[in-house]
């Protein structure tokens, strides 16, 4: 279940969620909010939530909101035959740019044409954009926010991509590898 959060001006909260159908729509900025959040549970799908909810003990925070969308990421990979599953690099720039790609690729399409992702358009928009990851900035997930090039395995072309992000001020707060200082780097970043 994929869904967004955006912060109205008064603190409260609208959940969003993200559109099922498989067609490009426009998103326009609306000028009440002031954020919009995007998380995901890199490598969860629908049976990790129901295995979560089957642990009588927790409360999957997710249900809590009150709208909510599944969001089917298949790569094209797996639609073609190609490929028994659907990797973290096509499943993200599915939903970092609303497109489906091969396995492999982040932020380009079938093609290796370079698609426009939620984090470009935000910025594009005078939004202040982050990315913060538990995992390695040049992960498959991760990357598909902030980079275009058609291997997850290019490390050194995507950390030179990311490099030239932040020496361009194309991104406002960038931190990986956090975890157990999530909750303080999602401060920083919301407070920026």
């Amino acid at each position: 279940t994929h869904i967004m959060s955006a912060m109205k001006p008064d603190g409260s909260a609208k959940v969003r969620a993200l559109s099922k159908a498989p067609e490009t729509s426009t998103f326009v900025f609306p000028e009440k909010y002031t954020s919009v959040i995007f998380m995901i549970g890199d490598g969860m799908g629908f049976q990790h939530v129901k295995m979560f909810e089957k642990n009588k003990s927790m409360t999957f925070v997710g249900n809590m909101f009150p709208v909510s969308a599944k969001s089917v990421t298949r790569s094209l990979s797996v639609m073609k035959g190609e490929a028994g599953y659907t990797d973290s690099a096509a499943s993200a720039t599915a939903m970092a740019t609303g497109f489906k790609t091969y396995n492999k690729y982040l932020g380009v399409d079938e093609n290796g044409a370079t698609l426009l992702n939620i984090r470009e358009l935000a910025r594009a928009n005078e939004a202040k954009t982050a990315v913060i990851t538990t995992d390695v900035v040049t992960g498959a997930t991760p990357s598909a926010f902030l980079c275009h090039h058609n291997s997850r395995h290019d490390t050194e072309i995507l950390q030179s991509q990311i490099d030239a992000l932040l020496a361009n001020n194309e991104i406002d707060y960038l931190a990986a590898k956090v975890d157990n200082e999530l909750t303080s780097k999602m401060a920083e970043a919301l407070s920026i």
